[in-house]
């Protein structure tokens, strides 16, 4: 299968359809008198979860696929190992990140504790697309 349909396939199934909970939710809510703003639907964290998840998909198709080196190592094989430890890495911090975030603000949300829902909305945005971006990273390089 052709890499361009692999990532497509990546990014509707993995990162669209991960996030479908908080769509149809947000959806869901324009038929009300009273519809929720996605902000709202936003600043309980969930975000946080949906990120946590591709994460880990995406370490464990790091550590899922096997790679043999040419004979001898060219450039091109270290620069992919090199990308792959990176992208690597950065799902594995993001992973801890969304993790320990999302224990926040869950904590203060059943503590019924005020908190900042501005920064949680503009937190988990940042992560997610950090996420996002670390996965994809991920995908290009693991998926040939």
């Amino acid at each position: 299968m052709d890499k361009t349909i692999k990532l497509v396939l990546w990014l509707v199934f993995t990162v669209l359809f991960g996030t479908g909970p908080l769509i149809v939710r947000f959806l869901n809510s324009r038929a009300d008198q009273h519809p929720i703003l996605l902000s709202d639907t936003l600043k309980s964290g969930d975000l946080f979860i949906v990120g946590a998840v591709i994460a880990a998909d995406a370490i464990g198709k790091v550590l899922g696929t096997r790679h043999v080196p040419p004979n001898p190592p060219n450039r091109t094989y270290h620069f992919k190992r090199l990308a792959r430890i990176v992208c690597a890495c950065a799902c594995v911090a993001l992973l801890f990140t969304s993790s320990a975030e999302f224990a926040q603000v869950s904590g203060r949300i059943d503590a019924k504790v005020d908190y900042n829902s501005p920064n949680v909305v503009h937190d988990s945005i940042a992560v997610f697309l950090c996420i996002v971006a670390a996965g994809f990273g991920v995908m290009l390089l693991v998926e040939d």
